[in-house]
């Protein structure tokens, strides 16, 4: 099973998320399902991971993040789910941005970003 370590990212050595922006809105309104087992634990876990540690750091990535790396449709770092579907999860990570106001690479507080998304009703 591939879980992945959330291995400390910032120059303090304290842990950081590299989180895809329409990711924030998946983790809002997980029920379970998912793509795989795997997949399934692991977003489970980085949802504990936050709700243990609501100010972790979250950096906001446009691209392959901890949630992707277990995915069975990340091929070579990008999406391969669907035909074009990786300019489809560009777009819904620019739209994210803009709705809650985020900038790629920049990081933010779980509660910080959390608290931006509370307002939004998305389920993924």
């Amino acid at each position: 099973m591939k879980l992945m370590k959330i291995e400390p990212q910032n120059g303090d050595g304290s842990k950081c998320l590299r989180i895809r922006p329409h990711h924030l809105l998946c983790i809002q309104g997980f029920q379970g399902y998912g793509y795989s087992k795997e997949f399934k634990e692991n977003l489970a876990r980085i949802i504990e991971e936050i709700k243990a540690f609501p100010e972790i750091d979250i950096k906001i990535v446009t691209g392959v993040d901890y949630i992707c790396e277990s995915c069975p449709y990340n091929f070579k770092n990008g999406c391969k789910v669907e035909f074009e579907a990786e300019n489809r999860i560009m777009n819904m990570d620019k739209l994210t941005m803009e709705k809650l106001d985020l900038n790629d690479r920049s990081v933010y507080s779980a509660s910080d970003v959390f608290s931006r998304t509370s307002n939004l009703n998305f389920r993924c």
